[in-house]
């Protein structure tokens, strides 16, 4: 599940302060101050476009300050303030943007484009494609203005995503983490993460899911439909995942659901339409956050958010419990 990134342009005594920050909390904090202040002339939404950016601007990976100076500092860049996990926070000085700037003022379309065709992995994310690619170019163009506006005014940059729910990856096959868990059984939510963590590695698309045993849709879908609604509501999840609602109430069936699968199903019906007004508003194109949020609160579907059954709803240790009973069927996944 993706995270949406920000980047803000910063004075130097907000830079000085972060920097004499001694610890995350302090970061935390400071971050969320500039947050609080929300100066739309002085910060860019990257929204979920960053991961593929970044990957477009530097080798292909991931990683913190891979890839070729100056644009490896444009999203993550090597100097990180923040150092667990749950936060990012990236910090380009006022000299390293003048950099940036000029660099970005050379990236063409036609580069970039070519760059995410052959460098970013296709199961970098679910919604890996030609609209992904088109949004990612749509939200570098707001990154550039923003990079040129800052050398200008002699600010720094600091690019902040909040990625608290996304652990780090213990294990490197499936067969490995269940291996581990059969000689020491391990805590719910952790064999849940790992698992998870993965599975999206390789099944991003639910018609994927025909070359693998049932119980791996279930485990999936049923995840993916919880976690998105229980972090934005239905609304949120037509909006990201809406391909994976018919597997949902497919793998809520198999774990016993009827409440939730007659809730899921309901939501079925009102998909279409809600993609149809999201079309129309234009928020499937280039957008602000702001936007997106206020129509979740709008929708029509949010009302289903109130009838959520709380018992079949929230089931990780049952669908843990499943998985475990079923484990031959995730064997030997690559």
């Amino acid at each position: 599940m993706k995270c949406r990134g920000v980047l803000f342009a910063i004075t130097p005594g907000q830079a000085n302060a972060l920097l004499a920050a001694n610890s995350d909390d302090s970061v935390v904090a400071l971050i969320e101050t500039v947050e609080e202040t929300w100066d739309e002339d002085n910060l860019a939404e990257c929204d979920y476009a960053w991961d593929a950016m970044h990957r477009c601007l530097t080798d292909g990976r991931l990683e913190c300050g891979n890839g070729s100076d100056p644009l490896n500092h444009c999203i993550l860049g090597p100097q990180q303030l923040h150092q667990g996990d749950s936060y990012i926070v990236s910090l380009v000085s006022d000299e390293k943007v003048r950099e940036v700037a000029a660099a970005l003022k050379d990236v063409t379309e036609e580069w970039f484009r070519q760059q995410y065709r052959t460098i970013v992995p296709r199961d970098y994310a679910p919604d890996y494609g030609e609209h992904d690619l088109d949004y990612t170019w749509d939200r570098l163009k707001g990154v550039r203005q923003l990079y040129t506006k800052a050398a200008q005014r002699g600010r720094a940059v600091i690019f902040t995503v909040d990625q608290g729910f996304l652990p780090r990856r213990r294990f490197t096959t499936v067969d490995a983490l269940l291996d581990q868990d059969e000689r020491s059984p391990l805590e719910c939510n952790t064999f849940d993460d790992q698992l998870w963590l993965l599975l999206t590695n390789r099944i991003t698309e639910p018609s994927q899911l025909d070359n693998y045993p049932q119980p791996v849709g279930v485990y999936l879908a049923s995840r993916w439909l919880q976690w998105e609604v229980g972090n934005g509501g239905f609304a949120q999840a037509a909006y990201n995942i809406p391909h994976w609602f018919e597997m949902a109430a497919i793998g809520y069936a198999a774990l016993g659901k009827p409440k939730a699968v007659a809730l899921i199903k309901e939501a079925l019906q009102m998909l279409g339409s809600e993609r149809d007004i999201l079309m129309r508003k234009g928020l499937l194109n280039d957008t602000t956050i702001h936007d997106v949020f206020r129509h979740f609160s709008e929708s029509d579907m949010a009302v289903l958010d109130t009838r959520i059954p709380d018992d079949e709803w929230w089931i990780d240790e049952e669908r843990v419990a499943y998985v475990r009973k079923n484990r031959d069927a995730f064997r030997g996944i690559k």
